[in-house]
């Protein structure tokens, strides 16, 4: 997300003003949405176009979040509120987030010995590399732990 900038030729015409500008239309949806549930007016002005053509997200500047400018304080305070959400496997040099390291040989290594080798089956020897987004780090996260009575949180069927 990128900061608001002081110059905006529409604030003299419409009252809006740019809040901020984000790479993914995901997350200025997800903030158009936390600062509508707040009963802030909010305009996605460039909603249409990156929903039709989403690579133009990543070569232009991001999508717009427009809020009126009596509301511009408020607002900043609700989208620096929103709590993050936690790495699913963060890096263990810097605790940075991290994503799945993919070759094409290894995929097409693992997709010939699961044709070849018959019924489909537990395959030990398949490894889930990860990359730390932020110092590059090359990591296994691990076999994964069960969830014990508090995480699961065991409820009756129906409910």
């Amino acid at each position: 997300m990128m900061a608001a900038s002081e110059q905006n030729p529409i604030r003299e015409t419409t009252g809006w003003v740019t809040l901020a500008e984000c790479f993914e239309l995901i997350q200025a949806q997800a903030y158009a949405a936390a600062l509508r549930g707040a009963g802030i007016p909010v305009v996605l002005p460039d909603e249409h176009l990156f929903s039709n053509y989403p690579v133009l997200s990543h070569g232009s500047t991001g999508c717009r979040i427009w809020v009126l400018e009596k509301d511009i304080e408020d607002a900043l305070g609700i989208i620096r509120g929103i709590e993050t959400v936690p790495p699913a496997y963060p890096c263990p040099k810097c605790g940075g987030e991290s994503r799945r390291l993919k070759s094409w040989t290894k995929t097409a290594a693992m997709t010939w010995i699961m044709l070849v080798s018959g019924p489909p089956g537990a395959y030990p020897f398949a490894k889930r590399k990860r990359v730390c987004e932020d110092c590059q780090h090359r990591f296994d996260p691990g076999p994964a732990q069960p969830f014990d009575r508090n995480e699961h949180q065991d409820r009756p069927r129906g409910l």
